[in-house]
């Protein structure tokens, strides 16, 4: 029997103590994103929180899910967030959730009514290149497709329908296409990351998994020129100029 959003995501609260190699990687996301900050004043929301530990780096964030769980501060559709906070956020933050937004515009033009000029959309994603697409198919549960046409695809659960290619293709894919549709969004970076250090900590569903001193090695290793050309996530920064 298949489990639900919620208790997926209950089921994960507290991996931080339980799985440190996972949490050390998390903690890099989260700095990662806090160093790209906009500091346009206004209110810094993070889109799908779930058993995640922001505010540990970035304290004046405020957390939000879709589904109902535990420790989140606001329940929001992501669709939702330009009409909620309409030209109030300066910083809107997800980590691993724009691949299940399944209609990647719609989302897009609620972001940029949320964002104030000069606010950003700070992600982690999964990416797309020659080694991380044998990873996604051979070891991943979520659907890698970077053919897909379009940028919406098929979602009857939130948590469960993916597809892991969804940032490749708005933002490299289908650059020309973003730059059209949405010309007051400047694309700051995409950095690739972490080629092997997720996988070697057994992320949120293997139970054995490097411990924290090893993936900090590995990390060492991987900023030597690795992520950049086979990183299995990347870092986005999208700011609103206008």
């Amino acid at each position: 029997m298949t489990q639900s959003a919620t208790a997926i995501t209950d089921s994960r609260l507290g991996f931080a103590s339980r799985k440190p190699g996972v949490a050390k990687l998390y903690r890099e996301w989260y700095q990662l994103q806090r160093r790209y900050l906009s500091d346009v004043k206004g209110e810094i929301l993070e889109l799908g929180s779930g058993a995640g530990f922001i505010k540990e780096i970035i304290p004046e964030a405020r957390t939000s899910e879709l589904i109902s769980c535990k420790g989140v501060d606001l329940f929001i559709n992501a669709f939702e967030v330009g009409e909620i906070f309409e030209a109030k956020l300066s910083n809107l933050l997800m980590a691993n959730v724009f691949h299940h937004i399944y209609d990647s515009a719609f989302f897009l033009k609620s972001a940029s009514s949320a964002l104030m000029p000069g606010g950003r959309l700070v992600m982690i994603e999964p990416w797309v290149n020659a080694w991380s697409t044998i990873c996604y198919r051979m070891v991943g549960h979520e659907p890698l497709d970077p053919n897909q046409e379009g940028w919406s695809f098929s979602s009857s659960d939130p948590l469960l329908d993916s597809n892991q290619a969804q940032a490749w293709i708005v933002f490299r894919r289908d650059k020309a296409r973003f730059n059209k549709e949405f010309p007051e969004f400047n694309i700051v970076t995409v950095q690739p990351i972490m080629p092997f250090s997720y996988l070697l900590s057994g992320g949120h569903s293997v139970s054995i998994g490097l411990s924290s001193k090893c993936i900090r090695f590995c990390r060492s290793i991987e900023k030597r020129g690795l992520d950049r050309r086979f990183g299995m996530f990347a870092l986005i920064v999208i700011e609103k100029t206008w």
